[in-house]
């Protein structure tokens, strides 16, 4: 359908005559201006606002006046609660989580009205759920995602807390390409002193008719207080994966070291997994050879560990002594702690038995390596060590080593003298 400027103008007048979501004061100071410049929507903020609309967009998909004053209150309701100001950078996670709960906000307000506009434009299947109501009858809806839908259109979660449990629960074959954005995702950060006034005075109106949620009655900070939890849990898991997979890559087989390992090997003695053999005894008289599997002596895949126990490392030295014992029968023993010295260090019940000085010194580390020559070996330290200088790794060889650094650490001690490192994400980011 082909709609007009005068037609959006006059649509964005009965909504500042309505007062919808107290933005009476910019609706009715917004011009009008049809563009292909933006894709959807969008409103400058400068001495004069002025709504962007491409046309475009309108007649593909703005079939009633109810679409279009859903475009128009979900573009305002960005510009309203600034999300074109408050992010650095916007990514495709991001820019679903502000829609999600724009969207929302509609449907608790408005209604099926204007929020069917939503279910026209996005499918009820994985993370795209979330910019929809919900369809019970559908069958193509992913259910794993009803839990998290029912907190966002219930207003139990914000834009900030939906953002990071995308982040944790994206899949690459689950994430949605060319999604649909309304409204503007860019970086407009014009914004004149008497539009920042105003939209203050209307965040605050807003907030006094409640239309950010519909919650009520006792028991919304326990559902508030687990639902971070499980956002946590969700991150902790994430984190233990990565690191986990890091210091499997600095195993190696150890020849001072023996395990017994499954070898295949062929016995004249018929084996019940080598049906082959039964079928060649059926039509010979002498007994053939079989296949058995059987433990031999191996190799044992271990790696030296090295723990920094300075002070900075407190806030993920217990994590990283849960994820270590996981692999306790993969890594040399006894393990070892370092701060000024290199000392022996044990884990018991969960917890890490050491006795170390204060401060953060490397060299020790170095020499210590020097001295015993474990093999490849594996530091964890937040990188807030001394200069490291030639001399200290003089005949230790770089390929053996690999550092794990911590999220707010230092990386560049060790990269540039070469030593392969990698910096874990943040526990709590």
């Amino acid at each position: 359908m082909t709609w007009t400027e005068r037609q959006v103008a006059n649509i964005m007048a009965d909504l500042a005559d309505e007062n919808a979501f107290a933005c009476q004061a910019l609706l009715q100071i917004t011009g009008t201006c049809f563009t292909e410049k933006v894709p959807t929507l969008a409103v400058t903020l400068s001495d004069e606002p002025l709504l962007l609309v491409n046309p475009r967009f309108l007649e593909k998909n703005a079939r009633t006046e109810a679409d279009i004053r859903c475009f128009l209150l979900h573009e305002f309701l960005h510009v309203v609660l600034r999300h074109t100001e408050s992010y650095e950078e916007n990514t495709p996670l991001l820019n679903i989580a502000l829609d999600a709960v724009i969207n929302a906000i509609i449907h608790r307000t408005c209604g099926p009205e204007l929020s069917d506009t939503f279910r026209r434009l996005y499918p009820a299947t994985g993370m795209l759920c979330l910019l929809r109501p919900w369809d019970t009858d559908d069958a193509t809806t992913t259910r794993r995602w009803k839990a998290y839908h029912d907190r966002v259109y219930s207003g139990e979660i914000a834009a900030d807390d939906l953002h990071e449990l995308l982040q944790v629960l994206e899949r690459k074959n689950e994430f949605p390409e060319d999604v649909l954005l309304i409204g503007n995702h860019g970086s407009e950060k014009g914004v004149s002193p008497a539009n920042a006034g105003r939209l203050d005075e209307i965040v605050k109106r807003m907030t006094g008719v409640r239309i950010w949620n519909h919650r009520e009655g006792a028991g919304l900070n326990d559902r508030m207080e687990r639902l971070e939890q499980r956002i946590r849990n969700l991150r902790i898991d994430a984190w233990h994966q990565e690191t986990a997979r890091l210091i499997e890559e600095v195993l190696q087989p150890d020849p001072y070291r023996i395990e017994a390992s499954p070898v295949e090997t062929r016995l004249p003695i018929l084996s019940p997994g080598d049906r082959r053999a039964f079928a060649t005894l059926r039509h010979g008289r002498l007994l053939p050879f079989a296949s058995h599997l059987l433990n031999g002596p191996g190799p044992a895949e271990t790696a030296q560990v090295y723990l920094d126990t300075s002070g900075s490392m407190n806030d993920v030295l217990q994590e990283m002594v849960n994820l270590l014992s996981n692999f306790h029968d993969r890594i040399r023993h006894p393990l070892y702690v370092f701060s000024n010295d290199v000392a022996e260090a044990r884990i018991e019940d969960g917890r890490l038995i050491y006795q170390t000085t204060h401060g953060t010194s490397i060299g020790c580390v170095f020499d210590h390596i020097r001295k015993h020559r474990p093999g490849r070996c594996l530091i964890v330290t937040d990188g807030f060590v001394e200069k490291i200088t030639k001399h200290m790794l003089h005949d230790i060889h770089l390929e053996t080593l690999r550092v794990l650094v911590t999220a707010k650490g230092a990386t560049l001690p060790f990269e540039t003298r070469r030593i392969p490192c990698h910096r874990l994400k943040n526990l709590d980011a």
